[in-house]
């Protein structure tokens, strides 16, 4: 069974945030909006990388990483969330391609896909059932992470994103 919690927290923190400092209000949405200065390609648009988390447990026989990725759209008025939980054998390493599954065992993966709209105000959320996700590690906690995936809507989701962790 998927132990969500860490995930449901950050996404609570993370649409707090975004609706505090992207009010309606202000002239410019974007003004104190934290950006990492990267862009992200999220289902083929260019967008702001926001926050790009790495958590990682490590033990004797396994390994699980949890990747939390954030993009802003331009006008800041859409935020998309992409949680990826990668499950490991120890003995393998995480640069490579893994299958996504809904319900993920040793050597996969598995997510959630979120997107949230400021006005008008709406949010969804959908698990990943399928595709793959291909990690490049290109230096310590620095990788390329580029997913095709079919969430269980039927609908697509793809990202690339080089960034350090």
């Amino acid at each position: 069974m998927k132990n969500y919690s860490l995930s449901t927290f950050l996404l609570s923190v993370l649409f707090l945030g975004f609706n505090s400092c992207c009010s309606k209000d202000d002239e410019n949405p974007c003004t104190n909006f934290p950006f990492l200065g990267g862009e992200i390609t999220v289902n083929g648009v260019v967008e702001k990388l926001s926050i790009a988390q790495l958590s990682s447990n490590l033990g004797d026989s396994y390994a699980m990483y949890l990747f939390q990725i954030v993009s802003i759209s331009s006008d800041c008025k859409r935020q998309n969330i992409l949680s990826l939980k990668i499950d490991l054998h120890s003995s393998t390493e995480l640069e490579g391609t893994h299958q996504i599954k809904t319900f993920s065992s040793a050597n996969e993966a598995s997510g959630n896909f979120t997107t949230q709209q400021v006005s008008p105000v709406s949010q969804s959320s959908f698990e990943l059932e399928s595709g793959t996700v291909k990690i490049t590690e290109l230096g310590v906690k620095k990788y390329t992470i580029d997913v095709n995936a079919t969430d269980v809507e039927g609908g697509k989701v793809s990202l690339l994103l080089t960034d350090q962790f």
